[in-house]
């Protein structure tokens, strides 16, 4: 039995099939994720690492020149760019646009591994990481009050931060307008000059003073105990009695000695103010960033719910401020383009009315609209896209394809009525199945339009993936919809 004398003999079947896809579409739209662009990934990678206090020249002697060396040997590297600035180094890797860049940062990983021992042992371990529109902040908050910056910093850090971390699909929390503690050492070069020391005896003593390391184990009978040795420094005070060396005479050498040992706060590099509408206020700005892939608005609501349950528990003196939702754009643009498409289904309604001059034709037409839009949200979730401007403009781009094909059947079939010979049924059965050819035909010929450019190469193919293949979908699921719905 073919599928147009199956849709007519039984009709409660295929109608149970299409309400099952419906629901199952309806659905799977409650967990799509929302996002502004598809996730797209570019074939660059980038490879930072510091070294506090080092000069340019420096750096690109000690880190840059053999970080290049080492990884201008990869391959599909096109071009490779470096800048070495005080205290830091960046080196951008840009690769073919077809080459696996998940592959490739693995490959990064292990030449910068294999390096590591010809570097200064105090550079920060080097980070690789790929270019990701992702790192941008999806929300930033300002954190206000009328109390010391340093102490405002630690609630921050302590309670506003911590509780934003716990956000699901959050992925960093970054401060910035914060003031943190710092102890500062002053040598004094007459005292080390008359001691014969020098600055670097007075860093590797405190470096080995405040340490944590494990130094074996004690076996006894039936038990083993781990044995470390527990010696950082908590106070300003047991920093300055830190021994140095020894004078001539034996007796030790302490840190006060040498230098002066106190306790302050770092230096202000950068100071961020918040306007609350009345005036300029001191603040400390979190700039939240979410994980590769998440929904930017299921995490911006996440992040509101918290910020709205700390603002009630938080000193009344205190307040946190939304000062940038980036999901705020994603929710008024995907609002928008879905008021386009509920627009453009109407006017389709509307046309189709207009010529066929049948309420009735126009409604069993209509019905392939939500039929094929719902169904293909359920395709979009399983080939894991997102409700995004470009899959929405895809399924815009389809309300004026969909009813082609119910039209062109529910035309013929209301031919062949006017011939009283024919029964409804057998009217339906000869009407489809003149068309159906043709109608198979039409929507073949969409999908070898639409379909090549979801195979499209390099950041602009993948950007563009989603809106073809979503496309060929509500195509193809109307083509079902006329060859049963409609006879």
């Amino acid at each position: 039995m073919n599928l147009i004398k199956l849709s007519i003999q039984r009709p409660i079947f295929i109608l149970m099939v299409t309400l099952f896809l419906i629901v199952v579409g309806g659905l799977a739209l409650r967990s799509l994720p929302v996002d502004l662009y598809p996730e797209v990934s570019y074939p660059v990678l980038s490879v930072r690492a510091s070294l506090p206090g080092a000069a340019p020249e420096e750096m690109e002697q000690l880190v840059t020149k053999p970080l290049e060396d080492a990884l201008s040997s990869l391959s599909g590297l096109t071009s490779l760019r470096s800048a070495s600035r005080e205290g830091n180094t960046s080196l951008s890797l840009e690769f073919d646009r077809n080459v696996d860049i998940k592959f490739q940062e693995i490959q990064v990983r292990a030449k910068v591994a294999n390096i590591r021992r010809s570097l200064p042992d105090d550079l920060s371990e080097p980070i690789v990481a790929r270019q990701d529109p992702d790192d941008v902040p999806i929300i930033e908050l300002a954190v206000t009050g009328a109390r010391p910056a340093s102490e405002l910093t630690k609630i921050v850090e302590d309670q506003i931060a911590e509780r934003m971390r716990q956000v699901f699909g959050v992925g960093e929390v970054e401060l910035s307008g914060d003031r943190r503690k710092e102890v500062f050492v002053e040598i004094k070069p007459e005292a080390l000059e008359s001691l014969r020391l020098s600055a670097s005896d007075i860093i590797q003593a405190i470096k080995d003073f405040n340490g944590n390391e494990p130094i074996g184990n004690l076996k006894g009978k039936d038990r083993v105990w781990l044995l470390r040795s527990p010696s950082q420094i908590g106070s300003v005070s047991q920093l300055r009695q830190i021994p140095i060396g020894r004078t001539a005479d034996g007796d030790p050498i302490l840190l006060r000695d040498v230098a002066h040992v106190s306790e302050g706060f770092a230096a202000v590099r950068r100071i961020t103010l918040f306007n609350d509408g009345t005036d300029l206020k001191p603040a400390v700005n979190l700039e939240i960033r979410k994980q590769s892939g998440e929904n930017t608005v299921a995490v911006s609501n996440g992040i509101l719910a918290a910020v709205k349950e700390l603002n009630q528990s938080l000193p009344s003196d205190m307040s946190i401020t939304v000062t940038r939702d980036n999901a705020d754009l994603v929710r008024t643009n995907v609002a928008d383009v879905f008021e386009t498409l509920l627009i453009g289904a109407f006017l389709t309604i509307a046309v189709v009315l207009l010529f066929l001059r049948s309420p009735r034709a126009t409604i069993t037409t209509g019905l392939s609209l939500p039929s094929s839009v719902i169904t293909t949200f359920a395709v979009m979730s399983l080939a894991g896209f997102t409700i995004n401007i470009m899959t929405l403009l895809a399924l815009s781009l389809a309300i004026g394809l969909l009813v082609d094909d119910a039209i062109v059947v529910r035309e013929n079939i209301f031919r062949h009525l006017q011939n009283a010979k024919n029964t409804a049924a057998e009217a339906a059965y000869l009407g489809t199945k003149e068309v159906a050819l043709a109608v198979i035909a039409t929507t073949l010929t969409l999908v070898a339009v639409f379909l090549p450019v979801g195979f499209m190469g390099g950041a602009v193919g993948q950007f563009f993936k989603q809106f073809a293949v979503t496309v060929v979908f509500a195509i193809m699921i109307s083509l079902w919809d006329a060859l049963t719905m409609a006879p």
